[in-house]
């Protein structure tokens, strides 16, 4: 099953506009979301578990410290191994 990406859009707008406070250089929009794309790209593709990206959902969720940021929910370690060409991909909800 593919992963699923949550960002509630109140939530996307305010966290993006976090980024480009962060940022001083030029361009803060396309710093910004270049930014969340690649936290996605990273978070979707990096490889646990010798072999598998175990990441089922990424959600942007506010932290203990009332922060935004994403948070991935994973499959238990030691998950079997999905071999490429499977139902993979992730799905974006408006």
């Amino acid at each position: 099953m593919p992963a699923s990406v949550r960002i509630p859009v109140v939530d996307g707008q305010e966290y993006l506009r976090e980024l480009k406070e962060g940022w001083d250089g030029d361009d803060p929009e396309e710093y910004a979301f270049g930014m969340l794309v690649m936290l996605l790209v990273e978070a979707l593709s990096t490889v646990h578990d010798g072999e598998n990206n175990l990441v089922t959902e990424v959600e942007l969720r506010r932290g203990l410290e009332g922060r935004l940021g994403l948070h991935e929910t994973r499959l238990e370690s030691g998950a079997p191994f999905l071999p490429p060409g499977g139902p993979y991909g992730w799905s974006a909800e408006r």
